[in-house]
């Protein structure tokens, strides 16, 4: 009880410090976040297993793997050049950065972000139709027969348009949390100025 007195003392007494910090990360997070252009996301779900009747693992290691795949630079090439014979213009290196994917067991979670507001579906439904025609050549397998991937995707969901990523909810959410950050540094260097004061005196 007598340490929490002294902890809410040392507070009350650096109060202006902790209220200068936690406003400083709110302005500084919240102007931060303004200016950054617009950004549209949208998320697909899919079940990734391998093409084989036999096969009933539940444990199919392939969708573990997908991640690492939709993140690399021959994935991205081909979706690159799909997306090039439907008239849309990306580089490999934007696909990169736009494609992220996730999973749990089977399920894969393919998110796709752009500044355009078209862009993330058309990535997905690219990549999609990539990983499907591809099949099990990202594994290193030898390049299957267009109408024998070897790999069987189940689409779960795919977004009919993107959402603004970055929107005014996300952005308070942002604020708030970094403020929160602002508040926990605010307290912090409290104490901290407390300790030196204290150490110097002792001299």
């Amino acid at each position: 009880m007598i340490e929490l007195l002294l902890y809410l003392d040392i507070l009350r007494r650096q109060w202006i410090v902790i209220i200068a910090v936690t406003l400083l990360a709110a302005m500084a997070s919240g102007v931060f976040a303004l200016i950054q252009p617009a950004r549209y996301a949208a998320t697909a779900r899919m079940l990734v297993t391998i093409a084989d009747p036999t096969r009933v693992d539940i444990e199919d290691p392939l969708a573990y793997d997908v991640p690492a795949i939709v993140h690399g630079r021959p994935f991205a090439q081909d979706v690159a050049a799909l997306l090039a014979t439907q008239h849309v213009s990306i580089s490999a290196d934007e696909i990169m950065g736009a494609l992220r994917a996730t999973n749990q067991k089977r399920e894969v979670s393919l998110t796709a972000t752009s500044a355009d507001p078209s862009m993330p579906i058309a990535l997905l439904q690219a990549a999609a139709m990539q990983l499907q025609t591809g099949g099990l050549r990202y594994w290193g397998v030898a390049a299957p027969v267009p109408e024998r991937p070897g790999l069987r995707i189940v689409l779960l969901e795919m977004p009919y348009s993107a959402e603004r990523s970055n929107s005014m909810a996300a952005i308070a959410r942002e604020v708030a949390l970094r403020t929160l950050a602002g508040l926990a540094v605010g307290c912090g260097l409290a104490f901290g100025i407390h300790a030196y004061r204290e150490t110097k005196g002792q001299r």
